[in-house]
């Protein structure tokens, strides 16, 4: 094995000096530069072990006072996502280990999403057959076996029912265009009654492994409706246009349109007078296509509004019955995904509030999901227009129902960013700031393939070990919810004036008050009251518990603190700065990272966490860990600036993704810490998280210590344990 592992980072080191000759990717100094792979098979235990966060599933989880509770206590989920279709486990052995590493590195919950396939080449691993109802037994039975896996390391499940169309699938036709998730299905009849019977087999369906139904199965935490839905949402993507031209879609549609007409006008008369149209009639009147929105009055702007808006209310009222009053479904549910349902839907019929966001999220010029032809922008979060401009701010931070439990079921802070090793500490930071109760990261992995990648997180070692950095943050409470709490709300008129007049209210609410205090948002409220807006000349955003602190008063160089007494962070450009965060500094250097056009300078996440629970301000924390992230890469990817190469900050790799070892950036930095150095023995982790090589630690004062952390002990993890 070690003569294996020494090949790997010999021919590793390889690869990166021809990428740096090639002028592909560099640091300051190639030293700085070492292989470091994340085993996946990994479950040994180790210093980095956070098993121990999770507690055995034996009650049904409940919905309090706005928040989850288990085992008569509250509880925060911190987990991943699982894509059945993609990435299910193929053996019964893979699924004991997938969910022992899940545990190992902090999980408590997993979104099992994908159930259907999405294209011929995942139809291996979906569970539902292609009539879009029935189990496939073989596949069903690795799933159950995963389900009672997950379960016995006390990892709960967010079961997402309906991921896809059924549009193109099951017999039913499809149009040009058409979105890749539920849309026609909300209003074509056999389509719902098609999602039904898929419902009533998953939910009817014992679990020989649990010997529960998954009706009745206390580790369904959440169930979700439908994945990323709307009639609004993909009607106003001109997405739907097709479907009013492609049978039997188009006279349903229009059968509903009309009815609705009917209902609320009873007369051509007074529907003519209405919208200052003589040609109209009822019982006739055309459907309305986004391309043609320019040319609609506004009455009839406003009534197409509220015939797709009270069609999506129809169909999650009836679903909401059918999961409740006929399955006997017992987890609290979301209707779909805020930002494509109105607020005020996942209100009135969610036990649950849940969005998604992303950063550096692919974009494809071209056609969807080109391998080839895609790029990222390599912005940091922490420098740039995030503050007020990004999916997590506004339909996260400012949409927060007001007396419902709030989760992020997909996030993600996308491959090849340069930065993305900030993403999930300064996520954790602020979901707690804004005391959310549940974070799922997309996703786990999607298979087969290894290294590094847009989404997977299983391989990536600045992403994986900053997860687990999350997990203690957000599952311990470290970072308290914010004191004051600022609540705004929109009346249903409002709401519909928003998007007759920009289709898509629900964004125009975007202030950066969420940094600063915690926010709820009510609609259908009697009255609309805004958020006050947080001025674009305020360079230091302090959370008001002061255990937050955004400062972007160096231009482009922005960096979040976190001082709490079990966490302590420093996330962004931080290289060159000493960092006082209680009786703890941290002071990184300033390495640098070539890019393709650009330089980098200074930028990490260095983080000291108790593990143990005490704290690291009055010296009781007995167990610490330190990591220290900065950039990594697969061996041999092909980092290039995209197109034209006029833009620095839009970058691709094509399809050159390279593949492992992969190869990670030393952080070089100077930790004190409030111990006398006699107290404390500290050890380099290897890729397993356990003590490798014991570091030095030198005194500074009386009562006061330091260690060097750095690229020589080629880690990105630490572990220190004080004596007594």
């Amino acid at each position: 094995m070690a003569k294996v592992k020494l090949f790997g980072i010999v021919f590793g080191c390889i690869l990166f000096t021809f990428a740096v000759c090639g002028h592909r990717w560099g640091v300051s100094s190639q030293e700085d530069v070492f292989a470091f792979v994340l085993p996946v098979g990994d479950t040994s235990q180790s210093w980095v072990d956070l098993r121990f966060l999770n507690e055995p599933v034996t009650d049904f989880v409940q919905v309090k006072d706005g928040h989850f509770f288990a085992n008569g206590k509250r509880i925060r989920f911190w987990g991943v996502n699982f894509p059945v279709a993609w990435a299910l486990p193929q053996t019964k052995r893979d699924a004991e280990i997938v969910a022992q590493r899940l545990a190992k590195f902090g999980v408590n919950a997993v979104r099992l999403s994908h159930l259907d396939r999405a294209s011929e080449r995942t139809k291996g691993f979906a569970i539902v057959a292609d009539d879009g109802k029935s189990l496939l037994p073989d596949r069903l039975d690795l799933l159950d076996y995963f389900v009672a896996q997950l379960k016995r390391n006390g990892i709960y499940i967010y079961l997402t029912t309906c991921f896809h169309t059924l549009a193109g699938k099951a017999n039913f036709p499809s149009w040009e265009g058409k979105p890749s998730y539920p849309s026609i299905d909300l209003l074509y009849a056999p389509m719902m009654e098609r999602q039904k019977e898929f419902m009533r087999n998953l939910f009817s369906h014992r679990n020989p492994y649990t010997g529960n139904r998954y009706a009745d199965e206390p580790a369904v935490a959440i169930v979700e409706i439908a994945n990323e839905a709307g009639l609004i949402k993909w009607w106003r993507h001109s997405q739907l246009d097709g479907a009013m031209t492609t049978e039997p879609y188009a006279s349903e549609f229009s059968r509903l349109w009309n009815e609705w007409l009917m209902r609320n006008y009873r007369t051509s008369e007074n529907l003519r007078k209405a919208w200052g149209d003589n040609s109209v009639t009822l019982s006739s009147v055309p459907l309305v296509r986004r391309k043609d929105w320019d040319k609609v009055a506004p009455t009839a702007r406003r009534d197409w509004v509220k015939f797709l808006l009270e069609t999506e209310e129809k169909y999650f009222a009836e679903m909401v019955r059918f999961l409740k009053g006929e399955l006997k479904v017992k987890a609290p549910i979301v209707p779909s995904q805020v930002g494509f349902i109105a607020p005020s839907v996942a209100a009135k019929y969610g036990d649950v509030g849940d969005f998604h966001a992303y950063w550096s999220h692919p974009n494809f010029p071209s056609r969807p999901w080109d391998s080839r032809d895609w790029y990222v922008e390599d912005r940091p979060f922490v420098s740039t227009a995030a503050l007020r401009s990004s999916t997590l701010a506004y339909w996260g931070i400012e949409r927060r129902l007001k007396g419902k439990p709030w989760t992020v079921s997909e996030i993600q802070f996308c491959a090849p960013n340069t930065f993305r090793a900030e993403g999930l500490p300064l996520l954790a930071a602020y979901a707690s700031l804004q005391d959310w109760d549940g974070v799922f990261v997309f996703a786990y992995s999607h298979g087969r393939a290894m290294g590094i990648r847009f989404f997977d997180l299983h391989q990536d070692p600045v992403r994986m070990i900053n997860f687990a950095i999350g997990a203690l943050m957000f599952r311990r409470f470290d970072v308290r919810p914010a004191l004051k709490e600022i609540s705004w709300s929109m009346t249903e008129e409002d709401e519909i004036g928003w998007l007759v007049r920009d289709l898509l209210p629900w964004a125009r609410q975007i202030s950066g008050i969420g940094w600063l205090h915690r926010i709820t948002f009510t609609p259908l409220s009697e009255r609309t009251v805004p958020l006050p807006i947080v001025s674009p000349a305020q360079k230091l955003l302090v959370a008001d518990t002061g255990e937050i602190v955004w400062d972007l008063t160096e231009d482009g160089r922005g960096v979040i603190t976190v001082n709490t007494p079990k966490t302590k962070s420093v996330i962004g450009f931080a290289g060159g700065r000493r960092f006082e965060l209680g009786r703890v500094t941290v002071e990184p250097q300033a390495d640098k990272i070539s890019l393709p056009n650009r330089e980098v300078v200074g930028f990490c996440v260095v983080t000291v966490q108790s593990l143990d629970g005490g704290s690291l301000d009055d010296g009781t924390a007995k167990r610490i860990l330190v990591t220290a992230t900065a950039f990594a890469q697969n061996s041999g990817w092909d980092l290039q600036v995209y197109g034209d190469g006029k833009d620095p900050l839009k970058i691709t790799l094509q399809d050159r993704w390279g593949n492992l070892p992969t190869l990670v950036q030393g952080v070089n930095a100077k930790i004190e810490l409030p111990y006398p150095a006699s107290r404390i023995k500290g050890w380099a982790l290897n890729e397993r998280g356990q003590p490798q090589t014991e570091l030095p630690v030198e005194d500074i004062t009386s009562g006061r210590c330091f260690i060097a952390i750095g690229s020589r002990w080629r880690t990105l993890w630490y572990g220190l344990e004080a004596k007594d």
